[in-house]
């Protein structure tokens, strides 16, 4: 018995930002002689180079799940694996020398061989924060009135809306 060993891998929606939770499932079917000593899902940075019309693919685990091993004619699953996203920048394809992404990756590895197996699906990683901050965070902080005369010049800084971006706050703070 000596087949191919295929793979499939799923994941409950394509996009998702910091701090998410990625629900991946896959498969893995051993068709051939050898055994699968062990297989890993987990979400990975795949990294692609390419010069002088030449590419080389880079892929790098972040976060993953240990597997099972899969013997010789057998199927294993892995369902509702649970990944949380990472502080990671988000998913940009417009350099034209160097491309990443991400890619939920399920990797078996073999014994007998220098290559393994792997099967790529392909996520998005954005860069908005998942929630606001907890009620009362912004309202614990002391932030300078802006409304108030500048001491050198005894003018008033105005604010124009009702909104303004503290440098040291992730997001913006309404009041």
């Amino acid at each position: 018995m000596s087949g191919p060993i295929e793979g499939e891998v799923g994941t409950d929606r394509t996009g998702y930002v910091l701090g998410d939770t990625i629900v991946a499932n896959a498969t893995l079917k051993n068709s051939s002689s050898t055994k699968v000593k062990q297989t890993v899902l987990g979400l990975a940075l795949r990294v692609t180079y390419r010069a002088h019309g030449r590419e080389k693919v880079v892929p790098r685990m972040i976060v993953a799940q240990n597997g099972p091993a899969c013997n010789p004619g057998k199927t294993i699953n892995l369902n509702n694996v649970q990944l949380q996203v990472p502080d990671l920048m988000p998913s940009n394809n417009s350099l034209k020398v160097i491309k990443f992404d991400y890619v939920i990756m399920l990797r078996g590895y073999l014994r007998t061989c220098t290559f393994d197996s792997r099967t790529y699906a392909v996520v998005t990683i954005g860069s908005v924060p998942r929630s606001l901050p907890p009620p009362g965070y912004a309202a614990s902080r002391e932030y300078p009135d802006l409304n108030a005369p500048n001491p050198a010049s005894g003018e008033k800084q105005g604010v124009t809306n009702d909104a303004f971006y503290d440098w040291n706050q992730p997001a913006f703070i309404y009041k």
